[in-house]
């Protein structure tokens, strides 16, 4: 599953990071990631976002019924 444009930004967000910041985590451009985040971009820089979220403890999922979309953060 590719997180939504929302539960990207919601990533960022719960990371507490601006663009910026997350585009360099992530391993993106900011064009790149604000673009994710407006809902465009390839199915490669929503991999390589998802994948660096993922690596700074971010979880995405979505509800049994598939109505909605979650986005949490991983605790040690």
């Amino acid at each position: 599953m590719i997180p939504t444009p929302a539960q990207f930004r919601a990533a960022r967000v719960l990371l507490e990071l601006t663009q910026e910041e997350a585009a360099q985590r992530v391993g993106v451009s900011v064009r790149t990631l604000i673009t994710v985040e407006q809902g465009g971009g390839s199915r490669l820089s929503k991999e390589r976002m998802m994948g660096g979220y993922l690596g700074e403890g971010v979880d995405f999922g979505m509800s049994d019924d598939g109505k909605a979309v979650t986005v949490g953060l991983r605790r040690p």
